[in-house]
């Protein structure tokens, strides 16, 4: 995850820049322009972090979450506040590096040097006893042993080299990074050009050990045996007086300097224009006047000098002596808490693992208050299994399903995601929509009653299905990656569904794949950056399917403005019996859409989502427009983008044009040997040869006029001669 603090150089591929790798990569369409960046940086609040980073360790509890932030006066602070919301990793990047392929004014305005960010972020984090529980990280154009020794001084314990190995490995500098094509073939996807990389990892490594090699030089002439005591070390950094004492004041640029001689002298020489020498002279004239006035002595000061500044008198000794990280963040997703302390998850694992024995599981969360009722074995044969993984390859060879039915509570944040995590380590890729063998829908489907907590089914697997009686707070939904989520209210309840928000902020935020079907309206940004979920709710908040690049969006009630802001791909369908849902959508020129009636061809789609939310939520809305399908499905309002709709008639006409070319194209590799058609056949799969055929009709005629032959009786001879001869054509044509 990666939080950016100031102004960042966004890349924003055109159409004809997104080609297949591209595409797959990033779950989108080749020929159709995405809007970067990915997924998850749309960060508003330090909560939004919080829930962000939660969501990420419970995906994988055994990785560290790494935040970025910018080198910029005041982000001490903000890596106060990311350190509390429990990062594992803090980055703090300086303005310098790259390779100049960023807009201008990002190279010269965003940011500041390493230097300064990280000596601020590594005092304050002292100061406040933040320091032991997070790893700081810098970078910015470091280049030599010099730079990490410096680095490490003023905070950092980990050093981020990027244009320098870059060089090493034969970058030159062309600035054309974001056009495709780099002449050496670093960045960019043309083959032609990528032949021409003849970069190595010999030549990254044997750098980096000449790095390593003159840091440990300074780290020995300073008397440290190790990164981690030269981490925090300020006062064995000083001011370089040598440097100042050769510009100590701004009268070295008066015209009968020596300075301004040599401007003069440069002027002289070169075709220079008068405003380019000016030019030159004052960018002098005000770096020197800087250095004039620079106190380095708060960038270098150790923080255990700011002793004065600390209100906690209690832990400051402490605090004080902690320079590197020496403590993991404590999440609260272990496994190996008390069972009253664990989240809902790894008792939904118990559960699973429980039903496919035959015995039920119940649990509930002191800290968390749910209470599992437990599951069931609904579909396949009973096994007793030692751990989820035996549990789910038996249910996958069987056809088996489990239920479990449990309560939640808005403490319950990120359901669903351990599960999904834990069910990708045993089945890999096919725990998500795009593994050769995706897990079968329903295969563990989770009964709810409550208030879900944020994040409800985040990044929620194939196989999987949430079904919540109730309501769910913001990102219902987040990354969801081919599970199924439903959310209808109680059954009991008296208000109207389709008028009440039943799902927060922020839902199906990146989505990949999968479904969700909402008896209620979604709030703010619901399906932003969506590339392949199906979602059916029946209303949405403002800025609903921003930035979406795929999947499918049926709105079955008003939408809030700035519908489909940045929508490049997928379609979405707007149920507007009054003609006037049009207005609240965009009308941009980039990317452009096509607001109008539903297509013929995509009628089928429609009804059969809206069926498919009538029977999993109850849907009274649905109900009433599938009564009168003919008459009400002229009233919906299809949102199409522009370059999506051309990329996909693009495709299917080269996909067409493919099968004209080549008949045999949709067929196996063994039909094509069977009609001699396979360019690479395969030995133990051959047509065979004709007079192979002909030996093996003559060898069953002979059998059947023996047989007939010595047959007794003229009449019983006739019949078995007959009877025989049917079985030769039968043999003949097996």
């Amino acid at each position: 995850a990666s939080l950016t603090s100031g102004l960042t150089a966004a890349v924003h591929p055109c159409c004809h820049q997104v080609n297949k790798t591209i595409a797959r990569c990033r779950n989108s369409t080749p020929g159709v322009g995405l809007i970067s960046p990915p997924p998850h940086h749309d960060i508003y609040s330090i909560e939004d972090l919080a829930q962000l980073i939660s969501d990420l360790k419970n995906a994988n509890r055994g990785a560290d979450v790494s935040v970025k932030l910018v080198s910029e006066v005041g982000v001490g602070v903000v890596a106060a506040g990311v350190a509390k919301a429990k990062a594992d990793h803090i980055l703090i990047s300086g303005h310098d590096g790259g390779t100049g392929a960023s807009r201008w004014t990002g190279i010269k305005h965003a940011g500041l040097p390493f230097e300064l960010g990280i000596a601020e972020t590594h005092q304050t984090l002292v100061l406040n006893g933040l320091r032991s529980r997070v790893s700081l990280e810098t970078d910015g154009c470091l280049r030599t042993g010099r730079d990490v020794a410096l680095a490490a001084a003023l905070g950092a314990e980990m050093f981020g080299f990027a244009t320098a190995p870059l060089i090493a490995m034969g970058c030159i500098m062309m600035r054309k990074c974001h056009l495709n094509t780099c002449p050496v073939g670093i960045a960019t996807q043309d083959p032609e050009l990528r032949a021409k990389f003849a970069g190595t990892p010999e030549h990254v490594v044997n750098y980096l050990f000449l790095v390593a090699e003159e840091c440990r030089e300074i780290m020995a002439k300073l008397g440290v045996r190790s990164i981690p005591e030269l981490v925090g070390r300020c006062d064995l950094l000083q001011p370089n007086a040598a440097h100042i004492a050769k510009n100590p004041s701004a009268p070295l640029l008066l015209p009968s300097s020596p300075l301004a001689s040599s401007l003069l002298a440069d002027w002289m020489r070169s075709p220079a224009t008068y405003l380019e020498v000016l030019s030159r002279w004052l960018s002098a004239y005000f770096v020197i006047a800087k250095l004039k006035d620079l106190d380095l002595l708060p960038v270098i000061v150790p923080a255990k000098d700011l002793r004065s500044t600390v209100l906690n008198e209690k832990d400051v000794d402490a605090w004080l002596t902690e320079n590197v990280k020496t403590q993991a963040q404590d999440h609260g997703v272990q496994d190996d808490l008390s069972p009253g302390m664990q989240v809902i998850d790894h008792h939904l694992v118990k559960a699973i693992v429980k039903a496919v024995a035959g015995e039920s599981h119940t649990a509930s969360g002191d800290y968390h208050q749910h209470k599992m009722a437990g599951g069931k074995l609904v579909a396949g044969a009973t096994k007793t299994c030692a751990t989820l993984g035996e549990a789910i390859t038996h249910l996958r060879s069987t056809g088996g399903k489990v239920e479990v039915t449990t309560t939640v509570t808005n403490l319950n944040r990120s359901m669903g995601t351990i599960l999904s995590n834990e069910l990708a380590k045993v089945i890999g890729e096919d725990a998500t929509p795009f593994g050769p063998s995706p897990m079968a829908a329903s295969t563990i489907k989770v009964k709810c009653t409550g208030s879900a907590g944020q994040s409800f089914g985040a990044f929620l697997s194939s196989g999987v299905e949430l079904d919540l009686e109730g309501d769910s707070n913001d990102y219902c939904g987040k990354g969801l990656c081919g599970g199924t989520i439903a959310v209808y209210p109680p059954k009991a309840s008296t208000f109207v569904a389709e008028d009440n928000i039943i799902i927060g902020n922020v839902c199906l935020y990146g989505a990949t794949g999968g479904k969700l079907f909402a008896r209620g309206i979604a709030a703010e940004r619901f399906c932003v950056r969506n590339s392949g979920a199906y979602a059916v709710v029946e209303g949405t908040g403002d800025h609903a399917c921003e930035y979406m690049t795929g999947g499918r969006c049926v709105v079955l009630g008003p939408v809030g403005i700035n519908f489909a802001a940045g929508m490049s791909g997928g379609r979405a369908y707007i149920w507007d019996p009054a003609g006037d849902m049009e207005k609240r959508c965009t009308h941009e020129a980039d990317p452009a859409k096509e607001y109008g009636k539903l297509y013929p061809e995509f009628e089928a789609e429609l009804k059969t989502l809206l069926e498919e939310h009538q029977a999993v939520t109850g849907s009274e809305v649905a109900q009433r427009i599938l009564a009168d399908w003919n008459g009400n499905k002229g009233k919906f309002l299809q949102v199409f983008p522009v370059d999506f709709k051309r990329a996909m008639a693009e495709a299917a006409a080269e996909s067409a044009s493919a099968k004209a070319q080549d008949p045999t194209k949709d067929l196996t590799a063994e039909e094509k040997e069977l009609i001699n058609d396979n360019p690479t056949p395969d030995a133990q799969v051959r047509p065979r040869p004709a007079y192979l055929l002909c030996l093996s009709f003559c060898f069953c005629f002979s059998c059947v006029l023996l047989y007939s032959l010595m047959s007794s009786g003229s009449g019983s001879g006739h019949a078995n001669v007959a009877r025989d001869a049917g079985a030769a054509t039968e043999c003949d044509r097996d």
